[in-house]
């Protein structure tokens, strides 16, 4: 199952990179939306309808 941390823009990306410096050889995957524009929901909505498919498909 593919592991993801949302985060908003490039600097909450490094922000959770410098809390967890091991979280990438984790395997775990951290996800830009690419700030807090107008297209925000619809960028989130597209993350996680991509995370709901990858999960069904594992099982």
């Amino acid at each position: 199952m593919r592991k993801v941390i949302i985060v908003e823009g490039k600097e909450d990306a490094a922000f959770v990179k410098a809390l967890a410096p091991d979280v990438e050889t984790r395997e775990i995957e951290i996800q830009e939306l690419g700030g807090a524009g107008k297209g925000a929901v619809k960028e989130l909505k597209k993350a996680l309808d991509s995370i709901k498919n990858d999960a069904l498909l594992t099982f």
